[in-house]
């Protein structure tokens, strides 16, 4: 038979929800819900309240981490593409007639420039060419193939130690996951991972300074982004 869920309950699941969110204080909470900040402080010590925040953490915390594998994967895709576009270069270069008696020209990373009889005022003199190393074309291999490694978790983060505290910790909001997420995914700056959790840069410094969030970072390397 059908029971109609009483609207304490109601009211307690939506305030359960925004407290799990971390969108907004308790003041607001309280207000949208239509209780007081006192009745709000009181049921979030309550298991019941305390349960059904956990699980909406949960939720909170399986959309976050499928949408990072989501975009990682895009990312990764269109780097992969990039740098296909710039072997092709290569081989095409490496294989094309006039590349065939110069040092190193088969290799496809020597560039063909025409020669000028001075850079100012841009005389060129016939058809004579020099040939250098394409040090552009090397330095956005490069890129392409550090953002790919980072995009993977293959690249090594200089001096970081995973700090020794129990995985079992709970991360108590759905932005500081998010938090452990972005710096897990080692593609952003910190001013960048604080505006997109909407918070300051010294709130993201103070979480990161707390065991519990060091763990989550280092289990989210090891389990998200492996």
């Amino acid at each position: 038979m059908y029971r109609r869920m009483p609207d304490r309950e109601k009211v307690q699941a939506r305030a359960a929800i925004l407290a799990a969110e971390d969108e907004l204080s308790d003041t607001e909470i309280a207000r949208l819900c239509g209780i007081t900040r006192r009745t709000l402080i009181r049921w979030k010590k309550q298991p019941s309240m305390r349960q059904k925040k956990d699980e909406h953490l949960r939720l909170i915390q399986l959309h976050s981490e499928v949408e990072m594998i989501s975009e990682r994967q895009k990312r990764v895709s269109h780097l992969e593409s990039r740098h296909q576009e710039l072997q092709g270069i290569i081989r095409a270069r490496g294989s094309s007639p006039e590349m065939r008696d110069v040092p190193g020209g088969r290799s496809g990373i020597m560039r063909r420039r025409k020669r000028y009889l001075s850079q100012r005022c841009r005389v060129w003199l016939g058809a004579d060419y020099e040939y250098e190393l394409d040090i552009p074309l090397l330095r956005e291999l490069r890129r392409l193939e550090m953002a790919a490694a980072k995009a993977v978790g293959q690249w090594q983060v200089p001096n970081y130690r995973p700090i020794a505290v129990p995985t079992s910790l709970v991360v108590p909001s759905g932005k500081q996951h998010r938090a452990a997420l972005l710096i897990a995914d080692n593609t952003r700056s910190d001013l960048e991972i604080a505006t997109t959790c909407g918070i300051n840069r010294r709130t993201l410094a103070r979480w990161k300074e707390q065991p519990s969030f060091g763990a989550r970072v280092a289990e989210l390397r090891t389990t998200v982004f492996r």
